[in-house]
């Protein structure tokens, strides 16, 4: 139910954060030499393990972490993900692989913020 009249809600202390990070990556974007897989993985990288962000490789390759941080890094890579939808047609197709893995980066963000909003955390 909508309570009338409606208030102005204040915007987050982060949204300037926020702000800057997608303009970070909207130059990285319009930059021709940019290697898009690397820019997503470094991206959910650095969202969901900032820590390891810095030298994923390294980090998927560490025999010291568990498995499943090692797994789950892994999927931070549009290479190692693949679903129906990559073996398509489609998905040979050069003007598609130009954009497949920010596609793949908007399903896989928003799936990881969808769950951490339904679960009650802070981020609520």
């Amino acid at each position: 139910m909508a309570y009338l009249p409606l208030r102005k809600i204040p915007e987050p202390e982060v949204s300037g954060v926020a702000r800057d990070w997608l303009e970070q990556i909207a130059s990285e974007l319009r930059d021709e030499s940019t290697d898009r897989r690397l820019l997503c993985r470094r991206a959910l990288s650095e969202l969901t393990f900032p820590q390891y962000s810095g030298d994923w490789e390294t980090a998927v390759e560490d025999e010291g972490l568990p498995f499943a941080t090692r797994l789950a890094l892994s999927a931070c890579d549009p290479a190692t993900s693949r679903s129906s939808r990559n073996t398509t047609p489609t998905a040979t197709n050069a003007r598609f692989q130009k954009v497949k893995p920010l596609l793949w980066l908007c399903i896989r963000s928003t799936a990881r913020w969808s769950a951490v909003r339904t679960s009650g955390s802070a981020c609520s």
